[in-house]
């Protein structure tokens, strides 16, 4: 069962983002040549990440900075690391046209990159976060992330796939 936006703490919000990138990254593997879907779904990872980094970046992180852990703080940076050089990529690939002989392949780099940061946060900084900030922090993160991402969606023109 999905948690509700009313009970969903900060590591579900940011899980089912994960998952919906996922199932983005299937979608592009399995639309062979067709490079219109490609560009649909290029411009939806890109939308749903761009989110997803304004989250973490605003809220899930410095809240995790703030617990002085040096676990936590170590996770944090690998992680911004990672925002970094996806951020790049997604602007060369943005650059490229579908039909471009490189377009295939620096999407399925962002792809492996993405699905790493994915892993990383899954096993590791998930877990710091449960066992430090505890559940009722993470039910005030989710709040909050929650609402930042409603405001967000409407800035980023980002249609949320749930509904349609």
């Amino acid at each position: 069962m999905k948690p509700t936006v009313q009970n969903a703490d900060a590591i579900e919000l940011l899980a089912g983002d994960h998952e919906r990138l996922n199932g983005l990254f299937d979608q592009f593997e399995e639309s062979a040549d067709d490079r219109e879907s490609k560009l649909e779904l290029f411009e939806a990872i890109r939308a749903e990440l761009q989110l997803h980094t304004i989250l973490e970046e605003r809220i899930f992180y410095p809240a995790l900075n703030a617990l002085k852990s040096p676990r936590a703080q170590e996770g944090v940076k690998l992680s911004l690391r990672d925002h970094e050089q996806i951020d790049e990529m997604l602007s060369e690939i943005d650059s490229l046209a579908p039909e471009h002989p490189d377009f295939d392949n620096m999407m399925l780099e962002l792809m492996d990159s993405v699905r790493s940061h994915i892993k990383l946060e899954q096993d590791e900084i998930f877990d710091i976060a449960r066992a430090e900030l505890g559940a009722e922090r993470l039910a005030e993160l989710g709040a909050q992330l929650e609402r930042l991402k409603e405001s967000e969606k409407r800035n980023i023109g980002l249609v949320d796939r749930d509904d349609e």
